[in-house]
């Protein structure tokens, strides 16, 4: 015996944040629910956990497919915590109260600092379902005895985040979760997580009223500014949520996603789409065998993707981002199944209602020999007496008493009469036991009778040959036999009756002459005439009790006749209705099993991610070729393996749905298996020779012109290289003959990975390494984001905790001019933002974040800028690190106390460069020194208003 092939799974949390993330975790748990690899259900090393304010009831329950465990409510009273903020010194640190109570009074939606307080208010439920969910996962349990393993220790585990950017829940929390979940993990002492992101764009909601895209960029532009302050690393994610939770600096360092997919509606007009293409890359980025392929493949896309911008306009700046396209054909088996499981069972209905005529077998009316030999084998045929021999079965005229006239030859005349009436009463008493056994006889009789035409009925229905018709026919025919015995009976009866009578008479009449021949004188009396008259009378009532006899044999076979008739038109009734179940369901899976389109696919999605290679006109050639005609079929399916119609035929008249049902079974079930082993390249062959079309080369150029990646770059503005990564998965990948087709379309290596459905072939592309400022439409959301600042609150992570102006991040790079260029740049040597080391003995220029450390050449935090003071300034005013050192710079320089202090720190720097100028011959470089004291100066000259600024409202308040 095949010892079952054991699986691993690297442990997996799938996370859905607000309503896109809810939805799109639905359809990839859907996904395990429908998949055979995974035998119907989620295996224990993969968790859902969906994050929402809503509730997210559903109206049906065949929706209702995540649990309460992995569905998770957060619920907030907004009122309450605004209006007690104080008490809530973690909130407090960064909610805007004063920015947008105003607003939450009057019940705004599509606030992300809403979605966020959602996290803070509900931070202990939040970390007790991750911390349990991860626990479950990494189950120790889970490394042995089960059809799926988690991988060991050694491994990561993975975590997939789903959610928009534009809204208020999910959004609001997208940059905080994978934070959360990190630290979370630190915590159980396992590796770090793989963290990949995929997030929808503003341009992947569809489906959203005009009215509200403004506000939704602008919200959108606000969400990626916050992720790409720390995707960047321009920033430490430094969040405390509570007085016994916060992320620690460590984690805080790293960027919040490994990888982070941006999602855009390229070619797609419809968001459920969009969220099954994220659906279908989330289960195949782990499911079935693409997993172990798909790993050491993106192993290497850090390294060559994910890199800084070495040079041109936007020196510095990450190309942290990714996207993802599917594509997928299917040969859709469901619902070829559904399809042919009614044409199949409507051949079924056809072949169990139809005679099925043997070719040697002439008769014309070939139930009418069934009934024949029911009637010759139960008794209803005559014998050489020309009478029915069921009679004899009920009761037999030779069994009865009879009066003997030899007995009165010697009889005196005179006690005669005495003895004949005795005689008479011993044989009445002998005809009443004899009636009395007939009662018991005529009960199993019938009971005989009926057992046996239950028999006829069900040998029949369990026969292939014979059918709901045949019987029908039969039984039709044997009560109108039955009723022909009956009307016979009855003749028969009726003259039985009227010889009984006549007899009756005659013993009447030689009664009364021996009466009356006793009453006269001895010498009147006629002793001969007196024998002669009691023999007489002895026959005649010897022939009144046969004919008695005769008469109630027939009575009672009429009785019996009648019970059996009544079961058999019963009997009848019943083949008529299932008869005409039949027939109903007949027409009925005839009328299902009618497809008159040209495309089996059924949903909107279906043209790109379920794209059936079956046409509507290749069904009829397929049922050919892989079903057949069902009436082959028939006996197994009447039989005891099957319906078992011989037994089950009265149950399923009384229970038509359930037949109905188990019919639509039992078919579904013979076509799964016939239809397990047809693959998608075979099937595509056989189509060729019929359309004389190369259909696999059709096929794999469709699949890589349809699954584009899906977000749209300006190419023009960012030149720089993409990572790209193509994954087919395929049933066999030693055989496939797609892979050439998509290959020559998509024009960059692609890699065969092997999966476990021979009915689908996947093509995921996927593109690694652009900046953000490279997507098309980001200057238009960054536009509604500049006209919404003002007025609507947008941020989640606020410039109040981070103490930053969002302005100084915009997403295309800033332009700085060369003045104040000159101004940070001497700020910031002057700061030690800017550090100048010997390397190998030569000085070297280096930008680092941390003023406090001396600057690390090995260190990769640290950028060098250049080789000199010149080439560092005119390298520092291109990079992108400008955007954090201006915030920075300032933010360092406040804390040296007050302005008085902050004058005369600078006045000293700009001495320093004073008594240095003196001392350099390089013109070039004096100009730049002369220009940074000017910049000082105009420092000093803002200092010194500020200050006296200062000082004029201590007088005012101290007036």
């Amino acid at each position: 015996m095949a010892t079952k092939k054991t699986r691993q799974l690297i442990p997996t949390l799938i996370v859905g944040l607000g309503g896109t993330g809810y939805r799109t975790l639905k359809l990839i748990k859907r996904k395990f629910m429908e998949s055979a690899h995974y035998n119907g259900k989620v295996p224990p090393m993969v968790n859902f956990l969906s994050f929402d304010t809503d509730t997210n009831v559903e109206d049906k329950k065949s929706e209702d497919i995540l649990t309460t465990t992995e569905k998770i409510v957060l619920t907030v009273d907004t009122a309450s915590v605004l209006g007690n903020i104080n008490q809530f010194p973690h909130i407090k640190k960064w909610f805007p109260t004063h920015k947008i109570q105003d607003t939450v009074a009057h019940g705004a939606r599509q606030i992300r600092a809403l979605g966020r307080l959602a996290v803070f208010s509900n931070i202990n439920p939040v970390l007790d379902s991750i911390r349990e969910a991860v626990r479950r996962i990494n189950d120790k349990r889970l490394l042995s005895g089960g059809e799926f393993l988690r991988t060991s220790d050694n491994v990561p585990v993975n975590v997939f985040i789903v959610s928009s950017v534009c809204g208020g829940t999910g959004s609001g929390m997208v940059t905080d979760l994978p934070y959360i979940i990190r630290q979370l993990v630190a915590g159980e002492a396992m590796l770090t997580p793989e963290i990949h992101g995929y997030l929808f764009m503003p341009d992947a909601l569809v489906d959203i009223a005009d009215s509200e895209l403004e506000r939704i960029k602008a919200n959108g532009a606000a969400a990626l500014k916050e992720i790409d302050l720390f995707m960047e690393n321009m920033e430490k994610f430094s969040t405390r949520y509570s007085d016994d939770f916060h992320v620690a600096e460590n984690v805080g360092m790293m960027k919040p996603y490994d990888f982070c997919y941006l999602v855009s509606g390229v070619d797609i007009t419809d968001q459920h789409t969009i969220e099954k293409v994220v659906s279908e890359q989330v289960f195949h980025g782990f499911g079935t065998d693409l997993t172990k392929d798909s790993k050491s493949y993106l192993a290497n896309i850090p390294t060559n993707a994910f890199k800084a911008i070495p040079s041109g306009e936007f020196v510095g700046k990450k190309t942290n981002y990714s996207t993802i396209g599917v594509s997928s054909c299917i040969i859709p088996v469901q619902k070829i199944i559904d399809i042919f499981s009614n044409k199949f069972s409507s051949g079924l209905m056809d072949a169990i209602l139809e005679y099925a005529n043997p070719k040697d077998d002439k008769t014309e009316n070939p139930w009418q020999r069934d009934v024949l030999i029911f009637a010759r084998n139960n008794g209803f045929e005559v014998d050489q007496k020309g009478e029915l021999k069921i009679l004899d079965k009920i009761m037999e005229v030779t069994k009865a008493a009879k009066l003997a006239a030899s007995k009165f030859t010697e009889l005196t005349i005179n006690n005669m009469g005495d003895i004949l009436l005795q005689e008479q009463s011993a044989a009445e008493k002998s005809y009443a036991e004899l009636k009395k056994s007939v009662d018991e006889i005529k009960a199993k009789l019938v009971a005989e009778l009926v057992k046996n035409y239950v028999a006829l009925v069900a040998d029949s229905m369990g026969d292939a040959d014979r059918g709901v018709r045949f019987i029908g026919k039969t039984s039709e025919h044997l009560l109108n036999m039955l009723e022909q015995f009956r009307e016979q009976l009855i003749k028969e009866r009726d003259v039985k009756r009227k010889e009984m009578q006549r007899f009756i008479q005659l013993v009447r009449e030689k009664k009364q002459f021996v009466e009356d021949e006793a009453q006269k004188s001895w010498f009147m009396r006629s002793k001969r005439a007196m024998r002669e008259a009691a023999e007489e009378w002895v026959a005649n009532n010897n022939n009144a009790f046969v004919a008695q006899l005769q008469v109630d044999r027939r009575d009672n076979a009429i009785e019996v006749l009648d019970q059996l008739m009544h079961n058999v038109n019963s009997s009848i009734k019943k083949l008529q209705s299932f008869n005409k179940t039949v027939e109903s369901l007949e027409n009925k899976f005839h009328k299902n099993a009618t497809f008159t389109g040209t495309s089996l696919d059924e949903f909107e999605s279906d043209w790109l991610l379920n794209n059936s290679i079956i046409a509507g006109e290749d069904l009829e050639r397929l049922y050919k070729s892989h079903i057949g005609n069902p009436g082959a079929y028939e006996t197994l399916f009447i039989g005891k393996d099957g319906l078992n119609i011989r037994d089950k035929w009265t149950f399923y008249t009384e229970n038509s749905v359930l037949f109905e049902e188990d019919v639509k079974s039992y078919a579904r079930k013979l076509l799964e298996d016939k239809m397990k082993d047809i693959s998608i390249e075979d099937f595509l062959i056989e189509k060729s020779k019929i359309t004389g079309e190369d259909e696999i080369r059709k096929v794999g150029e469709s699949m890589a012109q349809k699954g584009k990646p899906l977000w749209q770059l300006n190419r023009g503005l960012y030149t720089g290289h993409l990572v790209p990564l193509n994954l087919l998965g395929v049933y066999d990948k030693e055989t496939t003959k797609i892979h050439e087709h998509v290959q020559s379309i998509l024009k960059k290596d692609s890699q065969v990975v092997s999966t476990l459905d021979p009915h689908r072939i996947s093509l995921i592309q996927s593109e690694h390494g652009a900046p953000l400022f490279a997507l098309s439409k980001i200057e238009d959301w960054e536009n509604k984001y500049n006209k919404y600042k003002t007025t609507e609150f947008l941020h989640a992570i606020t410039a109040e905790e981070y103490r930053l102006e969002w302005e100084n991040y915009p997403f295309r790079p800033i332009s700085i001019d060369k003045k104040e260029g000159v101004r940070y740049f001497t700020l910031g040597n002057a700061l030690k933002f800017i550090q100048a080391v010997k390397v190998e003995g030569k000085t070297q220029y280096y930008c680092t974040f941390d003023p406090a450390a001396s600057v690390d050449p090995e260190d990769k935090k640290d950028t060098w800028i250049g080789n000199n003071r010149l080439d560092s300034f005119e390298n520092f005013i291109k990079n992108q690190h400008v955007r954090k050192l201006k915030h920075l710079i300032e933010r360092e320089l406040d804390k040296k106390g007050s302005y008085k202090a902050q004058v005369e720190f600078i006045s000293l720097i700009a001495q320093n460069l004073k008594t240095f100028l003196e001392k350099i011959e390089h013109f070039e470089l004096q100009e730049l020194i002369k220009e940074e004291i000017r910049a000082l100066n105009d420092v000093l000259k803002e200092l010194n208003q500020k200050r006296s600024q200062d000082e004029s409202e201590d007088k005012l308040h101290n007036f």
